[in-house]
């Protein structure tokens, strides 16, 4: 994994290394590769490459192995923890789909915030 650090580019021994780091199991549900999805149970897990943050190149790390069902799911949308979890928004994507009222909250806050003086001036 050394060599993948220096090259900035992530090979498939490198991407099989990081699964074994977390289990062979996706990052952000849990699934276990090669089982059967418990969401889906007629298909079987298969690891994927996924963005830690889709604005930046797949990178040894900048990747975590994430489930077909996860990968489809998030896309690029959403920038993530090393634990898989979601820790912001990457794309407008997301409120674009939600209802009008999460839409006009998310437009509030963003309102809101550009309002806010700006500290240290």
């Amino acid at each position: 994994m050394e060599r993948a650090k220096r090259s900035k580019t992530l090979s498939a021994k490198d991407f099989d290394d990081l699964k074994k780091l977390h289990g062979h199991r996706c990052v952000t549900c849990g699934a276990r590769e090669g089982r059967p999805d418990r969401r889906y149970r007629d298909q079987a897990v298969q690891l994927q490459r996924g963005h830690l943050d889709p604005e930046q190149p797949l990178t040894l790390e900048n990747t975590i192995p994430q489930c077909q069902f996860c990968n489809r799911a998030y896309r690029n949308d959403f920038v993530f923890d090393a634990k898989g979890r979601v820790r912001s928004v990457a794309s407008p994507r997301p409120v674009l789909r939600a209802s009008p009222r999460v839409q006009e909250a998310v437009r509030d806050a963003l309102e809101k915030k550009q309002e806010k003086p700006k500290e240290g001036r």
